[in-house]
């Protein structure tokens, strides 16, 4: 994750309009790919965590009380231990999230530049060959 949150926080940040689309494309794919390797993560911490819950909340069915005492420290143990891991995951996939919009939203504005451009070049194409074909049929005229 280190190497995402470099990407987002030194390279792009800031920067959006000076990447082409084809780059914006690539580093959006990049992020998405960290989202769904966070999500896997933090599904993986939350699913163990609820079965480790399961296996402390059968304190009942351990005899003894030392044991009981056990497994309720590895309880508290182990969530105290995964609580800071499953923040941290959600707080990067959150901030991944957020910033795979903003690429969303910079893609969109350099596409929707793009296509008023080609628009603007396909008329300025269209104007000169209406002018050509006029001097054109101007030069014939003249000849005949």
């Amino acid at each position: 994750m280190g190497e995402i949150n470099r990407l987002i926080f030194e390279h792009l940040d800031g920067n959006l309009g000076t990447y082409s689309i084809d780059e914006l494309q690539g580093y959006k794919n990049i992020l998405e790919s960290a989202s769904e390797t966070l999500k896997a993560k933090s599904m993986a911490n939350v699913i163990i965590t609820i079965c480790v819950t399961i296996l402390v909340l059968s304190i009942n069915l351990v005899p003894g009380i030392s044991l009981k005492i056990f497994y309720f420290c590895l309880l508290l143990f182990f969530l105290v231990a995964t609580t800071p891991i499953l923040t941290r995951h959600f707080d990067n996939l959150y901030r991944v999230t957020l910033f795979i919009k903003k690429v969303d939203a910079e893609l969109a504005k350099q596409k929707k530049c793009e296509d008023e451009m080609q628009k603007q070049r396909t008329e300025m194409q269209l104007k000169i060959n209406e002018k050509r074909t006029r001097l054109l049929s101007e030069r014939y005229k003249k000849k005949n």
